[in-house]
């Protein structure tokens, strides 16, 4: 098995400490009608999936009734304000991505997350110019979000490398499952969720300095 030739990025939970906002903000969404927040029966049903998506879950999960566009535009405008103000690199990403920019790897951002959403962190933390402007979303591929393998695939396209190039690094278990559809081998990270619901993957980490430890790993500095 070859040394990777591209590492495919998420990016909540992996570069960007989202998921803690994310916490907040399904905190606020609920506790406006009464209902605690859950976070071990809902969150992996709700990380790595689009806003509609995750919208449509908890409409169905606590208010079946209720409009879907209203729930989502409310969701927004909650996560809007966390973002723009609160969110902040995961630990150890500035360095890691230091040494593989020092290296001969391709790299590139795959998420599920908004563009909207996207726009709003980028203001604060410069994505877009670190990456080179190599920033996917699942609008880039009719709304396919994770686990469809679909933006993986994209991006692997556009960085002219094949699956078998490609390590996705991740941290739930839709992207999980996405980059094993995608055929690409898969780091998990356990920012987000305990290693039993990560087993998916080739490789689970504690943090990024592991994941120079692998057997399989990129060929960084």
């Amino acid at each position: 098995m070859h040394a990777p030739r591209a590492i495919l990025f998420d990016a909540e939970g992996v570069i960007v400490d989202t998921e803690k906002l994310w916490d907040e903000g399904q905190r606020v969404f609920l506790q406006r009608r009464g209902i605690a927040y859950d976070r071990d029966r809902i969150k992996h049903l709700l990380a790595g999936r689009s806003l509609t998506d995750s919208t449509e879950i908890l409409k169905n999960e606590y208010e079946p009734g209720a409009e879907l566009s209203r729930l989502i535009e409310e969701r927004r405008t909650i996560m809007r304000g966390l973002f723009a103000d609160r969110v902040e690199f995961v630990p150890g990403f500035l360095e890691f991505f230091a040494r593989v920019k020092a290296s001969d790897l391709a790299t590139a951002v795959a998420t599920s997350m908004s563009p909207e959403f996207f726009a709003a962190i980028d203001r604060r933390l410069d994505l877009r110019e670190r990456f080179g402007g190599r920033v996917y979303f699942t609008s880039d591929v009719d709304g396919r979000a994770k686990p469809d393998p679909a933006i993986f695939l994209y991006a692997a396209r556009a960085l002219d490398r094949t699956p078998a190039d490609c390590l996705v690094i991740e941290d739930s278990p839709a992207g999980v499952d996405a980059a094993r559809a995608a055929g690409m081998r898969c780091v998990a990270l356990t920012t987000t969720f305990p290693r039993h619901r990560l087993n998916g993957a080739d490789y689970i980490c504690e943090g990024f300095e592991q994941i120079t430890e692998m057997p399989v790993g990129p060929e960084i500095k």
